[in-house]
């Protein structure tokens, strides 16, 4: 092999971990716009449901106000989405509501996300060898024996796959943890409301 194609090789593995990064944040970010679109954050309407349906508002239809101001047993009723976009605290209710959801659709977005990378973690411990090896006897006790193929030992099994290459994972338990930072931050926002 030429040094040209070894050194254009090197270039292009020193690319690849970036590009893990960045299909790892993107996948990320992705699933934040997702739960932000199907909770409805890009409408009024749907931030103020999410408000009165999480109980970030409460009262009654013309008197809408947050838990924090006043006494969950005084008030009798429900708010309404319709109150409290007529309310005089809508938009620090709205600021708040989407404060809140920001901060769930982060949180969800990043515990998937890392719990993704912890299972490429663990598969390649070996947690799972076991029930891989498990299923794959079952599957020749079946199937394969009947042809006369040779049966695999655990310990052949074991060896066998710590001859193969190992799957990178650090790119996702890093965005995942990314994520989860973002999410504490925003629920720190929140909590000074």
């Amino acid at each position: 092999m030429s040094n040209e194609n070894k050194n254009q090789r090197t270039a292009t593995d020193h690319r690849r971990p970036l590009t893990r990064y960045l299909i790892a944040f993107g996948i990320a970010i992705a699933l934040v716009l997702l739960y932000l679109l199907v909770m409805g954050f890009f409408t009024r309407e749907g931030v103020a449901a999410f408000a009165v349906d999480s109980g970030l508002v409460i009262g009654r239809s013309g008197d809408v106000l947050m838990p924090e101001t006043s006494a969950y047993a005084v008030l009798e009723g429900t708010a309404t989405a319709e109150a409290l976009l007529a309310s005089a605290h809508v938009e620090t209710v709205l600021n708040i509501a989407r404060i809140r959801m920001l901060a769930d659709a982060f949180f969800a977005s990043g515990v998937l996300v890392f719990g993704i990378g912890g299972l490429v973690f663990a598969s390649q411990e070996g947690v799972f060898d076991g029930l891989n090896y498990s299923i794959r006897q079952l599957w020749w006790f079946f199937q394969v024996r009947n042809r006369g193929d040779k049966h695999e030992t655990f310990r052949d099994f074991k060896k066998r796959l710590s001859e193969k290459p190992k799957a990178r994972f650090g790119h996702l338990m890093i965005a995942g943890l990314v994520m989860l930072l973002i999410a504490v931050v925003l629920i720190i926002r929140f909590m000074k409301f």
